[in-house]
């Protein structure tokens, strides 16, 4: 296998979990109830740590967009456009920058949860920034 090929195989093996985790994850937290949503969602393939430590600044990049765009598949995969609207009015207009930087500035700020899976932490950065405008 070619090095292009390899990262190329890489950079989708990070981007494709964020687009399915982002549309699954809305309202719900790490394979348990919550009092947002009565959902469960699988831990994902990554961890916090793999953000912050693993992956570059483009790679980082990659997840955030894939991320917010799988977020946006939400109702695609039934969750109600208005337990959603607050979400896509606050990331419709984030960068792919800004995505990544919120969720490395969560994970900065909580390294005792790096282990956590990434899936989950991204969504409480994300909630975290939202609810903070």
């Amino acid at each position: 296998m070619t090095a292009q090929l390899r990262r190329r195989r890489r950079r989708w093996g990070i981007v494709l979990p964020a687009l399915v985790t982002g549309a699954t994850s809305l309202g719900a937290t790490q394979a348990e109830r919550t009092q947002e949503a009565d959902v469960l969602v699988p831990p994902g393939v990554l961890t916090g740590r793999t953000f912050v430590k693993e992956m570059s600044p483009d790679e980082q990049r990659l997840y955030g967009a894939g991320l917010i765009n799988g977020m946006f598949l939400a109702p695609v995969l039934g969750a109600p456009r208005d337990r959603v609207e607050w979400l896509t009015r606050c990331v419709e207009h984030m960068t792919n920058d800004q995505g990544a930087a919120i969720i490395l500035k969560h994970l900065q700020s909580h390294p005792e949860r790096w282990h956590k899976p990434l899936n989950l932490e991204s969504w409480l950065a994300i909630r975290e920034a939202c609810s903070a405008e």
